[in-house]
């Protein structure tokens, strides 16, 4: 037990520096699904590419958090206005689904929105509790401006959508497609 608090104690979750966004690019792309075998993806994958330029653009609208131990970037969450330049192209045809989707009664379109994700953890970094320290990071940044978040996740991602549902109380709103692949599209609200 102890050294699992060692282990979780190096990990420090913080806004990415510019010096962290070449290394929270490559392990984005890393897990891309394309990249990915069969057995690799049911542990989660991410499914558009990103450029340094585009994270570096995510971080100057709302930004890009990392978890970092010993100068390694091991997981980034990435979030940034939902009128963004940088939106990947599923959350632009997500988006043209708010009117019709209800999140706790209201048509999603009526909230105000920022776009978040992809989050991605290495693997050597799963199970120590990051992906609810970098969300715990990053809502005091969306606080002022945004009155709810949304997302989505592959719909033959499992592992994904269960964390996002069951750890951090994301709500399913609707299901779309994109480029022949199925997405379930969440949202949260930030208080």
């Amino acid at each position: 037990m102890q050294d699992q608090l060692a282990a979780e104690a190096e990990i420090v979750c913080r806004k990415a520096r510019q010096e962290d966004l070449g290394s929270a690019s490559e392990l984005l792309n890393r897990y891309h699904v394309d990249r990915l075998g069969p057995e690799e993806r049911r542990n989660g994958f991410i499914s558009a590419l990103f450029t340094p330029a585009q994270l570096r653009e995510m971080a100057e609208d709302i930004g890009v958090f990392v978890a970092v131990s010993r100068g390694q970037v091991l997981a980034c969450l990435c979030c940034y206005d939902s009128a963004s330049p940088a939106l990947p192209p599923p959350y632009r045809t997500m988006s043209a689904h708010f009117d019709a989707w209800l999140f706790r009664g209201r048509a999603l379109s009526t909230w105000r929105c920022f776009a978040y994700g992809p989050v991605c953890i290495d693997v050597p970094a799963r199970g120590r509790g990051v992906l609810r320290r970098l969300f715990t990071t990053m809502l005091p940044e969306v606080r002022q401006r945004y009155q709810a978040g949304t997302a989505f996740v592959a719909k033959d991602n499992p592992r994904s959508l269960a964390a996002h549902i069951d750890q951090l109380g994301m709500a399913p709103v609707g299901e779309f497609s994109h480029d022949g692949q199925a997405f379930v599209a969440l949202a949260f609200t930030v208080d």
